[in-house]
This record gives structure tokens, C-alpha cells and sequence, in this order.
């Protein structure tokens, strides 16, 4: 049912790296194209945001991709809608047995 309202999306992902001479080397990024239905962030999703990208602007993505959020050495994703470039931020899994998808809260680039 959701998938009427999905649209593509490209997703920016920070490659594996790898040590060479032991120097460590970032991964070449790489880029997707994901089907996800994006939608405004509400005040109430802002608040969930670190105070520094709660003024930049949000979107809501709804897809059954798995996308990344920053966390120890991986980088978060970078997504780009027609309203900008967003970087995922806080990830959401609804397994409710009705529509399982995942959501994700995504922060303006600046």
C-alpha cells in the first residue's frame, strides 16, 4: 500500500576503508537509489534532533530500505530529495505485522 506514495531517492554512503602502511584510508563513497516515501518533519520530530540541526529543517523518510546512521566509525547516509540534502540521524523500525517499514528522521545538510 505504501509504495503508491514512494518515490526514488538517492543515497550517499560512506565506503569501507581499509588500512594501508597502517595509516588508515576512508572507503570511496558510494551511491544508491532507494524507493521511500518522504515526508515534513513535524515539531515533535524536531525535538528528537540535536539542538544544533533542530534549525536547519527535516524530512521523514518511510522506505524498507536499511539506511545508516553515524555511529562509532561509520558515517551517517546522505540523502537527496528535491527539498535538499539530509543526513539521516535517528533510525526507527515498525515490525507492527500491518505494514512493516523503517523510518527514518533525516537533518538538513548545511
Amino acid at each position: 500500500m505504501m509504495a503508491i506514495f514512494r518515490k526514488a531517492v538517492t543515497v550517499t554512503r560512506q565506503g569501507a576503508g581499509s588500512f594501508v602502511g597502517g595509516v588508515f584510508v576512508p572507503g570511496a563513497p558510494e551511491t544508491l537509489t532507494i524507493q521511500a516515501s518522504v515526508q515534513p518533519a513535524s515539531a515533535e520530530d524536531l525535538q528528537r534532533l540535536p539542538e544544533g540541526q533542530r534549525l536547519t529543517g527535516a524530512v521523514k523518510l518511510y522506505t524498507n530500505d536499511t539506511l545508516f546512521v553515524a555511529q562509532g566509525d561509520q558515517k551517517a547516509d546522505i540523502v537527496t530529495t528535491e527539498q535538499g540534502q539530509f543526513e539521516v540521524s535517528v533510525a526507527e523500525v515498525w515490525e507492527n505485522g500491518l505494514i512493516p517499514h523503517k523510518s527514518y528522521l533525516c537533518a538538513r545538510v548545511v
